[in-house]
C-alpha cells in the first residue's frame, strides 16, 4: 500500500530507545514507548480517520465486525471521521508512551497536561485522536497486544474537542478500539504523551 514519502528516521535514533525514560523511574525508553509512523496519504488520499478506518476494517475483521467506522464511538460520527493531526499532509514519525502516565487517571485535563509538561525534558505533547489510534492499532498488528484495552479499562485523552467534549481513546477489547466523548474526571482516563519528529 503506497503510504507516499516515508521520512527517515530522526537523528540519534539509535540512542533514544536505550536513554532513560522521563515518565518512569529504572526504565528506558524502549520498555515504555512505540514508535509509530504516521502516514500523510494512503493511496493518494489525505489520511484521516476515515481512511484509517477503511484500512482497519480490511485488515482486521475480527475486530471490527458491523462497525460502520472501524471504531466504536459515543457518537458523532461525521465529526469523528472527519478529525486528523493538524498539518498531517505529510508522514512523521512518532514516540508515544505504551501506557497512560502514573498518576494521571481520575484528574482533569488541565492537571494531567502538567503531567506530560514536567516530566517531559523533550517536547512531549498530547496526542491528536489519529495519532493514538495508530499508534495503539500498530501496537497490536506487530504483536497482537490490545495497550489501551479493556483489563482495566484505560483510555488516553486527546487534543481534540468534539461537541464540547474532550476525545479519548482506548477500552481496546476484542470487539474494537473505542473512540469516546469524556467531560469528567474518571479512573478509566489518564494520558499518554507523545513526541513528534
Amino acid at each position: 500500500m503506497d503510504i507516499g514519502v516515508e521520512p527517515p528516521l530522526f537523528r540519534d535514533i539509535d540512542k533514544i530507545p536505550e536513554s532513560p525514560c522521563p515518565f518512569w523511574t529504572g526504565k528506558r525508553v524502549e520498555e515504555t514507548h512505540l514508535l509509530t509512523l504516521i502516514p500523510g496519504s494512503i493511496g493518494g488520499q489525505l489520511f484521516t480517520l476515515r481512511t484509517f478506518g477503511e484500512l482497519i476494517k480490511s485488515r482486521f475483521p475480527e475486530i471490527c465486525e458491523g462497525l460502520a467506522t472501524g471504531f466504536r464511538s459515543d457518537g458523532g460520527e461525521a465529526e469523528l471521521c472527519r478529525d486528523r493531526c493538524a498539518g498531517n499532509d505529510r508522514s512523521r514519525w512518532v514516540l508515544m508512551t505504551r501506557d497512560v502516565l502514573e498518576g494521571s487517571r481520575n484528574i482533569g485535563f488541565a492537571e494531567q497536561q502538567k503531567l506530560v509538561a514536567e516530566h517531559g525534558e523533550q517536547a512531549y505533547v498530547i496526542p491528536k485522536v489519529l495519532e493514538a489510534a495508530v499508534c495503539i492499532l500498530a501496537e497490536y498488528a506487530a504483536s497482537g497486544r490490545r495497550i489501551f484495552g479493556d483489563h482495566p479499562r484505560t483510555y488516553t485523552r486527546c487534543d481534540e474537542m468534539a461537541d464540547g467534549y474532550r476525545r479519548a481513546v482506548g477500552d481496546f477489547s476484542p470487539k474494537s478500539l473505542r473512540i469516546a466523548a469524556n467531560h469528567s474526571h474518571d479512573e478509566n482516563i489518564g494520558i499518554a504523551a507523545l513526541r513528534r519528529f
